[in-house]
């Protein structure tokens, strides 16, 4: 699903964008949908600062979106860990800060319904990183799910009838260093 977003902008804009997958089988599976991806831990990526134009972030969650399918995933993860992957997923965003040129732009996204992993993820990264702004993400779902009038996406299986993602579009508006 991410992959997917991200590649209809880049087929859109005519350009590419970079992923960083720590799994190598996942990131097999990714290469049928584009051939930019780098296996490497997003946290301690090994690429120049500034470099990337754009970066995909499927960051870790809790997976409670995906309760429709998989009603185990309620199980898979206490709320006692919902901290520890707020954590991995603010490290992921400061990483990406730093990797992401000007102008370039990142999609953080998370297939949780939790606030702490979304909106709450990216209000506390826009309000550090005044350099970033969000840009509408909305302009890459199709207009019949009727999405509300903000610029980053929360899908709810009952409304828009898939799991419960989350899409965030940030775009770095000045150097950060």
């Amino acid at each position: 699903f991410p992959v997917t977003i991200l590649s209809r902008w880049a087929h859109e804009k005519q350009a590419s964008f970079l992923a960083l997958e720590i799994s190598e089988h996942r990131a097999a599976l990714m290469t049928r949908m584009t051939s930019e991806i780098v296996v490497a831990d997003g946290t301690r990526p090994p690429l120049a600062l500034e470099s990337a134009a754009k970066i995909l972030i499927d960051a870790p969650c809790s997976g409670l979106g995906a309760l429709r399918r998989r009603p185990d995933a309620r199980t898979r993860k206490s709320p006692s860990e919902l901290s520890g992957l707020v954590a991995i997923q603010r490290q992921l965003l400061e990483s990406a800060a730093e990797l992401l040129a000007v102008g370039g732009v990142m999609a953080y996204i998370t297939c949780s319904p939790v606030v702490a992993e979304t909106t709450g993820n990216i209000q506390w990264f826009t309000e550090s990183h005044p350099a970033f702004e969000l840009i509408d993400a909305r302009a890459f779902f199709p207009t019949e799910m009727d999405l509300p009038e903000r610029f980053d996406v929360q899908l709810w299986p009952g409304v828009h009838h898939t799991d419960a993602m989350y899409v965030a579009l940030l775009q770095k508006k000045s150097s950060t260093r």
